[in-house]
């Protein structure tokens, strides 16, 4: 999971929800800044973010 650390939408309370409810393989990553809106520039490194780490071996 990839998250705002001032996100205004999702609070941390709930993020940590989510967190604790998913099953494994999982990873909590906090970024600077608030939720982000659907802009490709913005949204793109974050996809490539989660690509890298699928592709992870092991």
């Amino acid at each position: 999971m990839i998250n705002a650390a001032d996100d205004e939408r999702l609070p941390k309370q709930a993020v940590l929800s989510l967190f604790d409810a998913a099953r494994e393989p999982k990873e909590l990553i906090w970024l600077p800044g608030a939720h982000v809106t659907s802009d490709a520039e913005v949204v793109r490194p974050l996809v490539q973010m989660v690509m890298a780490r699928i592709a992870r071996p092991g």
